[in-house]
């Protein structure tokens, strides 16, 4: 699941990649996000704060407890 992720953040310009082979062992690659990664990164964290800010505005109605109250009709 890790490196079909890997591989669609690549092909978008979020990250980069290199082959490094160490002294003792085979070669790996290695990811690296670019700036396109950052500034992307930076709008899902903005969007998520919304969702999550707005679910927490309509739970809070529930004191904080969702399945208390749908447990008690």
């Amino acid at each position: 699941m890790l490196y079909p992720l890997l591989h669609r953040l690549h092909r978008l310009g979020y990250v980069t990649t290199e082959w490094r082979t160490p002294a003792a062992g085979r070669r790996r690659r290695y990811y690296a996000i670019t700036d396109d990664g950052l500034e992307a990164l930076a709008e899902h964290r903005r969007q998520w704060l919304t969702v999550a800010r707005a679910l927490g505005d309509v739970w809070g109605g529930f004191g904080g407890r969702l399945e208390a109250s749908s447990a008690n009709p």
